[in-house]
């Protein structure tokens, strides 16, 4: 059985998650509209002024349980998307073009049992 394979079965068995993922793009309008859109995810405000780069964040304003139906606040918070992206007007050349060793991706996974894992 293949690694990919054997992954993927115990995700399912440990019940995990994807609540967290931060994407790095180069404009995230468009991405906003797209999500917003066509998945329903509201943009949840944040701020973040010592950053040299602009966050923007989506989620939902629900947590919906494996039905898609509404549910209580007891489950996890359901997924965001974090994009974060260089402001036009500032030069930051060490954010543009960076190369894979500087380009990084976040996922957040939940789970209900973390000591079994």
């Amino acid at each position: 059985m293949s690694t990919s394979k054997q992954s993927s079965i115990f995700a399912k068995e440990i019940d995990w998650k994807l609540t967290h993922n931060i994407l790095r793009v180069k404009d995230s309008s468009e991405l906003i509209k797209f999500y917003v859109n066509n998945f329903g995810m509201k943009r949840v405000k944040i701020y973040t002024p010592s950053l040299p780069y602009n966050v923007d964040v989506l989620g939902y304003t629900h947590i919906f349980d494996e039905n898609f139906n509404k549910a209580s606040d007891a489950l996890p918070s359901s997924t965001l998307l974090e994009l974060h992206h260089n402001d036009p007007s500032m030069n930051t050349p060490s954010l543009v073009n960076s190369g894979p060793s500087k380009i990084y991706w976040k996922l957040g996974i939940t789970l209900y049992d973390a000591n079994y894992v």
